[in-house]
């Protein structure tokens, strides 16, 4: 027993050998990797908005699977929506980003302010769901424009009638 603890006491001073230190620095690295493999997947758990919003419906539950790409939330800025209107061809001269606009509800006595935020850079037809049959022939140019709406007044899908150039 005492040559045995004077043996360990020696190997002990001499220190570990090269094989078991080899061996050792790579557990050290699997774990590392292995812990990386973790942290990886768990970034890929947590859902991030590019923006603030609020959540307006959830397409998915807690626990299901989400293939990449779906949408598993809805987040709006409430406090700015957007309209997009479809201007006639031969209107958009008065169409530019950054030009002040007022939109309308029937909801709202008061019109709400806005800023043309885009103006696409191509024609389309006329969508089909606005109002005038002798309209549709007509090229239009699709506008978006970014609403000022701090009370949370309007409501997806509320058709709003804009007029671009007034406002504030």
């Amino acid at each position: 027993p005492r040559e045995e603890a004077v043996r360990r006491l020696a190997g002990l001073r001499r220190g570990a050998r090269s094989q078991e230190l080899d061996a050792a620095a790579a557990r050290r690295d699997a774990a590392a990797a292995a812990l990386a493999l973790g942290e990886a997947r768990l970034t890929r758990t947590v859902l991030r908005a590019a923006a603030a919003g609020v959540v307006t419906d959830r397409h998915v539950e807690v626990g299901e699977v989400v293939a990449p790409g779906a949408p598993a939330l809805t987040v709006a800025d409430l406090d700015h929506p957007y309209v997009d209107v479809y201007v006639p061809q031969a209107s958009l001269a008065e169409v530019t980003v950054g030009r002040p606009a007022e939109v309308r509800i029937d909801a709202a006595a008061t019109p709400l302010g806005g800023r043309v935020e885009y103006v696409a850079d191509h024609t389309e037809f006329t969508p089909r769901y606005l109002f005038s049959e002798s309209e549709r022939p007509n090229l239009v140019v699709r506008a978006r424009v970014r609403i000022d709406d701090p009370r949370h007044t309007l409501r997806a899908g509320v058709p709003a009638f804009v007029r671009i150039g007034a406002g504030r």
